[in-house]
């Protein structure tokens, strides 16, 4: 699968690696957590509203630019 494609499925969790298609949580510029995690991790979505009222708690998701731990 080419890099083009890749990126109309969508990029994948940081939590758990699922490419994201619909609703996420945006962390940062270049990831979004995906739906399940997000809600997992105590976020709530209003769908009346279209938005997240209570975002997940996310302190601990690597971020996919971040450097990693030593």
């Amino acid at each position: 699968m080419n890099d083009e494609r890749r990126d109309e499925i969508g990029k994948p969790c940081p939590d758990c690696g699922t490419r994201t298609l619909d609703r996420g949580f945006p962390i940062g510029d270049d990831a979004v957590l995906c739906w399940d995690c997000a809600i997992r991790r105590g976020g709530q979505f209003d769908s009346d509203l279209d938005e997240w009222t209570t975002p997940p708690q996310t302190s601990d998701v690597r971020r996919p630019w971040a450097p990693r731990e030593p």
